[in-house]
């Protein structure tokens, strides 16, 4: 092949979405069908699959990632991967926070084909109406180690290429709106800020505790502090409590680690439980229901306090 300067195409079924120029690069496709519309403030929100396309063999070098970045979106763990042609391998596939990795095992000798299915977001109440891109990170650093483009970003760094650390992969992949009903909800005033105190041992019945890591803390404490308009029922049959916040109304149950928010069933970080007759939620969970920005969450480890607000 010539030693000459190609062109990276970014391509979808339905068009261009744009093209970055870097030194000897052959061409790959991006593949999607539909633009993916959701709701923010939810969990679990699934996508349509992604396939990577490798026109020539070997294009994905051997122990080299694939990153792929989400604009303002977090990623859910669980994503999977398929080689739907080809003969590439996969070694694995991890999850932090609004990037993916897929890292190569084996350089294909026959042009393949990556499929990324399952793949879930975490959508921030705070999320703007609007369109969010995929993009698709180009640069070789500290933060991006072993990148699948990270060679051709060096050469044409070093020739003095104006060559751009990440290129949009795929534009408005999802388009976020918030329902009419939630629009027009009178918002929830919480107060200023609540610090809970958290022991390695769960001791005392308004104080937080460690569980496995997570900072489990006394849901009706918290949720009493933080707002007046906030009621919780409790069943004690069934061993569930029912959160109305507004219009979100959310159920958990004592040992079962899926939540119900506005009749939608999502996985919690740790199944609630009940210590000193208290229930007790992850900090992370206790968020989520009431609407709050994980970002609000502050956990300060030398003092064991950990403060929402």
């Amino acid at each position: 092949m010539k030693k000459t300067a190609l062109v990276l195409s970014i391509m979808l079924l339905t068009n261009t979405i744009g093209n970055v120029v870097y030194a000897n690069t052959p061409s790959y496709t991006i593949d999607k069908t539909t633009t993916n519309g959701l709701h923010s403030a939810t969990r679990q929100s699934q996508v349509k699959d992604i396939v990577i396309t490798e026109p020539t063999p070997g294009l994905f070098e051997k122990d080299k990632t694939i990153y792929l970045k989400a604009d303002r979106l977090l990623f859910e763990d669980g994503a999977t991967v398929e080689i739907t042609k080809g003969n590439i391998r996969v070694k694995k596939i991890d999850i932090d926070r609004d990037i993916l990795k897929i890292t190569i095992e084996k350089a294909s000798s026959q042009a393949s084909e990556i499929k990324i299915s399952n793949i879930k977001f975490y959508l921030d109440g705070n999320l703007a109406d609007g369109t969010y891109n995929l993009d698709l990170i180009t640069e070789e650093s500290e933060t991006y180690p072993n990148n699948v483009f990270g060679g051709f970003y060096e050469q044409s760094t070093k020739k003095g290429n104006d060559a751009t650390s990440s290129v949009t992969l795929i534009k408005d992949f999802v388009t976020i709106s918030t329902t009419p009903r939630e629009k027009q909800e009178t918002p929830i005033l919480y107060r200023d800020v609540i610090s809970i105190p958290v022991s390695e041992q769960n001791t005392e019945p308004e104080k937080g505790y460690l569980y496995n890591g997570t900072i489990m803390i006394p849901l009706r404490v918290v949720i009493e502090n933080l707002s007046d308009s906030v009621s919780v029922q409790w069943n004690e049959e069934t061993k569930t409590v029912v959160i109305r916040s507004g219009q979100r109304i959310g159920s958990i149950q004592i040992g079962n680690n899926i939540m119900n928010l506005n009749g939608v069933a999502t996985p919690m970080k740790t199944a609630p439980e009940i210590k000193n007759s208290r229930v007790f939620i992850s900090v992370e969970d206790m968020a989520y229901l009431l609407g709050i920005n994980e970002n609000n969450i502050q956990w300060n480890p030398e003092t064991l306090i950990v403060t929402l607000n």
